[in-house]
C-alpha cells in the first residue's frame, strides 16, 4: 500500500538519503523523493502508482505522516551534486586537473540545483512557506490535517539525532548514507573543495539575493559564508619575498598563533593494533619553522596537535621541526611546500630513525647532490609548484617578487607529472575495490602520473634484491619530490596518498607502515 510514516521530500545532496536510511532503520516506513515525480537515492527504482499528493493524503488518513526537508547551503550542495553525477556527465574526469574541473563546474553546473521541493508541497496544501528559521530548536515545523511538515538544516547534521529524537518523542539513531567523500571520486571531491573559488558575480547577483540562504543562515553565518567563498585570500604576503598560507580549511595560522587544537586523543586509538610496526613522520608547517618571515602581528608559537601525537607515539614519531630548525632555505618562498633540500633532510633522518628503531634491519641511505637555481617564477618550470602565486590563492594582491630558488637533483627520478606509464613500467597503479587490491595500470597506459591519479589510487613497486618485506606508506603532497627514494626501501612498496586507512592496511598486511603528514593536517 502507498502509505508511509515518513516522507523525505528533499533536494539532491541535502542529506535526504541519510534521513531516509535513518528513519527506515529506526522502524518507520519511509519514502524518499526529490520532487513530485522524482524518487530519491534511497528508493530510486520505486514504482509509484499514485501522485505524491495522493500518497501524502492516504498516509495521513488515520495517523500523522511526517514530511521532512533539509536546507543545505548552495556551494556545498552544488559541488556535492556535481560529483554525485560526475561519472555520467564527464568522460575521463580523473584526467582533469582541479582547476579544469573548477572551470567546468562554474560554466555548466553552478546555476543548477536551486530547487527547494518542500515549498511546492506547502503551496499545494495552501500553507505559507517558512519566513524564518527557529535557530534555537534547529528545525521548523507546521501541521495541518495530520500532515506534519518539517524543515531541517544540513548545517546541523551532526545534531540530527538529538533534533529528530525531540520531534519524534523517541530516540533516533542516525545512519549516514550516500556520502560523496566515501565514493570513488571522494578524494578528488575533497581536493576540489579545497581549491574551488566561485565567481564573485554569482555571489553578488545570486547568493546575496537568495531568500532561502537568508532564512536558513543567521546574519553572522551569512557573513562568514560569503567571506569564506568570496575570497579571503589564501596567500599571505610576508617578509623578504615569503608567502604563507592563510584562510585554509586546516587553519594553520590559528593553530600556531591562537593555540587552536584540532586533535582529539580518541582518534589516535585507530593506530593501537599497528603501533609495533608504525612510524609517524611530521613535516613542520611553514608558518612555524619560517615564523621570522611572517608579517608583523603574527606570532607563531603554539603546536597543540603534535604534542598530543608525540605523547601517543613516543619514540615512533619524527618531529621534522626538531630536525630542520636552524637550517636555511628548506621551504620555497612562493609555495606552501617544502623544497627538495628540506625533504631530503627529512628522508635522511627517517632512514637513521628507522635503523635505530628496527635493529638489526638496516636500510641503505641514498646520497644525493642537490643543486639550486634561481627562477623568475616557480609557476614557469612545469613541476606543479608555486601554488601561493596562483590567482585562486593570491587574488588581486601583488607580491613583492615572484623570484624563488628551485632545488633539484639530476640523479633523482621524478614521479609526479614526469613519470609516464608504459608496458615496461616498474610502477603499477592500484586500487582497493571491495577489500581486494586491483591493478588499474592498463587504464593509465601512456599517461603521466598526475595529481588525480595519485589522489584516487596508490602506487605499487616490486624491488628485487631489496629486504624481503612489505611496506605501506601513507603520504601527502610534501613527499612528492622524494617519492622515488621511498619506492626503493623494501621488496614490496605500496604508497598511498592518504591518511591512515584501515581497510588498505588489512588488505596489504604490511610488515611496516610509515605515515608522513604535514603538521596542519593532524586531526
Amino acid at each position: 500500500m502507498d502509505d508511509y510514516d515518513i516522507i523525505i521530500f528533499c533536494g539532491g545532496k541535502c542529506g535526504g538519503t541519510t534521513l531516509a536510511n535513518t528513519f527506515q532503520k529506526n522502524g518507520y516506513k519511509t519514502l524518499h523523493m526529490h520532487g513530485v515525480k522524482s524518487p530519491g537515492m534511497f528508493n530510486p527504482k520505486i514504482n509509484l502508482n499514485k501522485s505524491i499528493f495522493d500518497i501524502i493524503d492516504n498516509s495521513a488518513t488515520e495517523r500523522k505522516v511526517y514530511i521532512i526537508d533539509s536546507y543545505r547551503n548552495p556551494f556545498e550542495r552544488k559541488i556535492s551534486a556535481f560529483f554525485q553525477h560526475i561519472n555520467n556527465d564527464i568522460n575521463l574526469y580523473e584526467k582533469l586537473s582541479p582547476d579544469e574541473l573548477c572551470d567546468l563546474f562554474n560554466n555548466k553546473h553552478l546555476c543548477n540545483e536551486d530547487y527547494h521541493p518542500l515549498n511546492n508541497l506547502l503551496h499545494h496544501y495552501e500553507l505559507k512557506t517558512f519566513p524564518t528559521f527557529d535557530f534555537n530548536k534547529c528545525y521548523n515545523i507546521i501541521e495541518k490535517d495530520n500532515k506534519v511538515f518539517i524543515k531541517l538544516r544540513f548545517n546541523d547534521v551532526s545534531s540530527w539525532g538529538t533534533i529528530l529524537s525531540k520531534i519524534m518523542g523517541k530516540e533516533i539513531t542516525i545512519y549516514p548514507e550516500n556520502l560523496t567523500k566515501n565514493k570513488k571520486s571522494g578524494k578528488l571531491y575533497s581536493l576540489f573543495k579545497n581549491v574551488y573559488k566561485p565567481p564573485e558575480s554569482y555571489i553578488d547577483n545570486y547568493l546575496l539575493k537568495d531568500p532561502e540562504f537568508k532564512i536558513y543562515n543567521k546574519i553572522t553565518e551569512q557573513e562568514e559564508y560569503i567571506n569564506k567563498w568570496k575570497g579571503l585570500h589564501k596567500s599571505l604576503i610576508g617578509k623578504n619575498g615569503y608567502l604563507f598560507l592563510q584562510n585554509d580549511s586546516s587553519k594553520e595560522l590559528k593553530i600556531h598563533c591562537e593555540n587552536l587544537c584540532l586533535v582529539q586523543d580518541v582518534t589516535l586509538q585507530r593506530y593501537s593494533q599497528y603501533k609495533d610496526k608504525y612510524l609517524f613522520i611530521v613535516f613542520p608547517d611553514k608558518s612555524y619553522i619560517c615564523k621570522d618571515f611572517l608579517p608583523d602581528g603574527f606570532e607563531s608559537k603554539y603546536r597543540p596537535g603534535i604534542n598530543i601525537y608525540k605523547n601517543y607515539f613516543k619514540d615512533k614519531l619524527i618531529d621534522g621541526y626538531e630536525i630542520l630548525k636552524g637550517i636555511d632555505d628548506i621551504y620555497y618562498k612562493t609555495d606552501s611546500h617544502m623544497n627538495l633540500k628540506g625533504t631530503y633532510e627529512m628522508y635522511c633522518n627517517f632512514i637513521d630513525k628507522f635503523n635505530e628503531l628496527f635493529v638489526p634491519l638496516q636500510l641503505e641511505k641514498k646520497t644525493l647532490v642537490i643543486e639550486k637555481k634561481t627562477v623568475i617564477s616557480l609557476n614557469h618550470i612545469g613541476c606543479g609548484i608555486g601554488d601561493l602565486l596562483w590567482v585562486s590563492n593570491l587574488g588581486n594582491q601583488t607580491p613583492l617578487t615572484t623570484i624563488d630558488d628551485f632545488f633539484y637533483c639530476y640523479d633523482l627520478p621524478e614521479i609526479y607529472l614526469k613519470y609516464e606509464i608504459t608496458e615496461n613500467s616498474s610502477l603499477r597503479i592500484m586500487n582497493l575495490e571491495n577489500k581486494n587490491i586491483v591493478d588499474k595500470t592498463p587504464v593509465f597506459m601512456n599517461n603521466f602520473i598526475t595529481w588525480p591519479v595519485l589522489s584516487s589510487h596508490f602506487i605499487y613497486k616490486k624491488n628485487e634484491g631489496k629486504p624481503k618485506y612489505k611496506c605501506l606508506i601513507f603520504y601527502d603532497s610534501f613527499l612528492l619530490s622524494t617519492l622515488s627514494l621511498y619506492l626503493e626501501l623494501f621488496e614490496e612498496m605500496f604508497l598511498a596518498k592518504s591518511a591512515f586507512h584501515k581497510n588498505l592496511i588489512d588488505a596489504i598486511n604490511p610488515d611496516y607502515i610509515f605515515e608522513f603528514r604535514i603538521e596542519r593536517f593532524l586531526t
